[in-house]
């Protein structure tokens, strides 16, 4: 989770921001009270419920249904890339957040949804190629469903958050889902265990490198 951002003045000249507050303060408010809390691919839930809990916590006079009416405002506004309903995430303009993040390395940087990079890295997401042979790059609709798909609630994606004692980020929960396909929902599970026990329930790597080693003993026995 982040804990800082950097905010241009120039958000208090921006036609966009200005159009958001003419229609209401607190939508106004809601979008620049988020930046600080974007994650480092420019992406922060979209789940109206979590986003209040995330970024207003002690607004009590707000529902997530006002959360849910301020970012349609947002959304209109044309402040957000996408607003995926479905996923419950958000993304946010690469180029737009990115000129003020100068402190996000350029390997974290997400591209914009309809680039080429992007179109490929919501296949190899995980790191681990589940087909032997090469497969043409996915379209923008097919980019999103696999967002919609690794963002729904899963099992192990909860056991997951519950080692972690955080919510999963997309990338995260994009490898998480890829692994239970190749390998099954249980070896998943026991190799995130396994990690948690040595004390990286995070390291995608090493819960990788578990799951390959777990396979390949078994083809040896």
């Amino acid at each position: 989770m982040s804990r800082r951002r950097n905010i241009s003045t120039d958000i208090s000249l921006d036609e966009k921001v200005d159009a958001v507050a003419q229609r209401s303060d607190f939508a106004a408010l809601l979008y620049t009270w988020m930046i600080p809390h974007v994650e480092e691919d420019a992406t922060i839930t979209g789940c109206p419920k979590r986003l209040l809990a995330l970024v207003c916590p002690y607004r009590r006079d707000k529902t997530p249904k006002d959360v849910e009416e301020a970012l349609a405002i947002i959304e209109d506004a044309g402040l957000l890339e996408l607003w995926d309903r479905g996923a419950e995430v958000i993304y946010l303009p690469p180029a737009s957040f990115y000129s003020y993040q100068s402190n996000i390395h350029a390997d974290k940087r997400r591209p914009p949804l309809n680039s080429e990079e992007q179109r490929e890295a919501a296949d190899n997401a995980a790191s681990l190629s589940l087909s032997p042979s090469p497969t043409p790059s996915p379209s923008r609709d097919k980019v999103l469903s696999i967002a919609r798909e690794t963002e729904a609630p899963h099992p192990v994606r909860s056991y997951f958050e519950e080692k972690l004692r955080r919510d999963a980020k997309p990338d995260e929960i994009r490898s998480i889902v890829k692994w239970c396909r190749a390998f099954g929902e249980e070896a998943t599970k026991q190799a995130i265990g396994q990690a948690a026990v040595q004390g990286e329930p995070g390291n995608m790597r090493l819960i990788a490198h578990i799951l390959k080693a777990e396979t390949q003993q078994e083809a040896r026995a």
